[in-house]
């Protein structure tokens, strides 16, 4: 978080765009979130787009730029104009390719917006970040090959500073994109390997999400302060071992809206049974007996139905998590 943060005020930074990447569960969506989150409650998020496979929308690369024109417009308001004129210009612009929408949508309306006199003093002020997460769930291998080549050539002949975070997993495809010029000049590495020390970036995610929690759930108000306790939280730090999938399943199983969070915090910690018997040796029984009724049952509206899903899968996770013990745990 450190150096992203020192990346993205560097004055003289030469380097535009900065590639996280890592194995599943390295952290990479929690860090861009995070970032997310702080530089858009520090005015400095210009836009972002989160690839998800399993999301509809975001698998591919269709609203991928005009999803980010749309925000840039908002957060840097002089380029609304010049967006408007292209579209008006062009009324197949948003049916063109990829790179053809890049430059009517972002690229020209930003050197436009940069050229224009009395703008300057107005820019310095306006946001630089553009978070772009999951570049590998992004359609095929060539959609992502295809996609980093639009990245590149906005990064290259923007002369507004626009600044590229981009999180991935190593995919061969990327790895190839990142190694050939001009990504390799303009970019820097974060890699999420065995040299990075992800204590403090999951203790910090924990703590930011607690704090969430605490204000915005229904049963907040009665939690004690501080909730959870230091050696709660160094705990659940030390059982993550290293993995923000770890922190980011117990952070979605506590702050169900339906349950008591520090009844669910016990859970995670062992102190008090699941509502659901996963800790005995049957469970898969109880839930084979038990589910189908959720969609043969009247009872159950198509709301209830998927919230009851979601939590029998987060039982599962968490249970396994519980019952368990991480590597480091076995090794102790």
């Amino acid at each position: 978080m450190k150096r992203i943060i020192r990346w993205l005020d560097d004055p003289s930074n030469q380097a535009l765009i900065m590639w996280i990447f890592g194995p599943a569960g390295a952290g990479k969506s929690a860090i861009a979130q995070s970032i997310a989150d702080f530089c858009f409650h520090s005015d400095n998020l210009a836009a972002s787009f989160f690839f998800s496979r399993n999301s509809a929308g975001r698998d591919n690369s269709v609203q991928f730029i005009t999803t980010l024109a749309y925000q840039i417009s908002h957060s840097i308001p002089e380029v609304q104009a010049a967006v408007a004129k292209a579209l008006k210009d062009d009324s197949f612009l948003l049916s063109r390719s990829l790179d053809a929408q890049a430059y009517g949508l972002i690229t020209q309306p930003l050197n436009d917006a940069t050229s224009t006199i009395g703008n300057s003093d107005v820019l310095k002020s306006r946001p630089r970040l553009v978070i772009i997460d999951g570049v590998d769930e992004c359609g095929k291998p060539k959609d992502q090959r295809y996609l980093l080549e639009v990245l590149s050539k906005m990064a290259k002949w923007l002369s507004y500073p626009l600044l590229f975070l981009v999180a991935s997993r190593p995919e061969q495809v990327i790895r190839d994109a990142f190694n050939r010029e001009p990504l390799r000049t303009l970019t820097t590495r974060l890699p999420l390997d065995n040299a990075y020390a992800a204590y403090f970036d999951i203790k910090v995610f924990l703590q930011s999400k607690f704090v969430e929690i605490k204000e915005n759930h229904p049963a907040g108000g009665d939690l004690p302060n501080p909730w959870p306790s230091r050696k709660e939280l160094e705990r659940l730090v030390e059982k993550a071992s290293g993995q923000f999938i770890y922190a980011s399943t117990v952070i979605k199983f506590v702050d169900s809206p339906h349950h008591l969070p520090q009844d669910r915090l016990d859970i995670v910690f062992g102190l008090a049974p699941p509502n659901l018997p996963l800790h005995s040796p049957n469970w898969m029984r109880f839930i084979i007996r038990y589910f189908p009724r959720l969609f043969t049952s009247k009872m159950f509206s198509k709301s209830s139905r998927f919230s009851c899903c979601s939590n029998i899968y987060l039982l599962i996770q968490t249970s396994l998590i519980t019952f368990f013990p991480t590597s480091q745990e076995q090794q102790g």
